[in-house]
């Protein structure tokens, strides 16, 4: 300080609405030092803040990308399993549908035979009403139960055998005299 000595009277002369004593001086660079050296102190305190910050900040966002990755992982394996249990139920509903498709086209062939019995039977009634065999009641055939159906048609094609067979011997008498 006492290097300053010159200076600081000429500081002194130049500011003397500021500084009146030497001493005064001296006591201001002194405050100033204390303070600084505070400031000093204050922002290496804060600097220390802001680097805690920063490294929680950045254990934070690391923390947060390792939960995102993992839930994103997540999706990605619940996706596969959606996607392959929408497979799956596709796959049923096609062969749900193509096993409607068959009883369908099984329903109708069974309809048809079922007509096609109806329709031989109504002949051979139509076309002989004195033959000496039963006719079978057909009071059934209005009835929707397939079990009634089906014996129906049974009784109807034995009934459209006998008269078959009546008309192959009658047509063998007739060629044959």
């Amino acid at each position: 300080m006492k290097a300053y000595e010159a200076y600081l009277e000429n500081v002194k002369e130049k500011n003397q609405d500021e500084y009146s004593e030497l001493s005064d001086i001296r006591s201001r660079y002194v405050t100033l030092k204390e303070s600084n050296l505070k400031l000093n102190l204050k922002q290496d305190e804060i600097q220390k803040e802001f680097e805690d910050l920063k490294t929680r900040k950045n254990q934070y966002f690391n923390t947060t990308n390792v939960e995102i990755m993992s839930l994103n992982n997540q999706i990605t394996n619940k996706q596969s399993e959606f996607e392959k249990i929408q497979d799956i139920k596709d796959k049923i509903k096609k062969l749900e549908e193509e096993e409607s498709q068959k009883q369908l086209t099984k329903t109708c062939e069974i309809g048809m035979i079922l007509m096609a019995i109806d329709n031989l039977y109504n002949k051979c009634v139509d076309s002989k009403s004195h033959l000496k065999y039963k006719i079978p009641d057909t009071s059934a055939s209005k009835k929707s139960n397939f079990a009634d159906r089906t014996e129906l048609a049974i009784s109807q094609l034995g009934y459209i055998t006998n008269y078959y067979e009546d008309f192959e011997a009658v047509i063998k008498i007739l060629l044959n005299p």
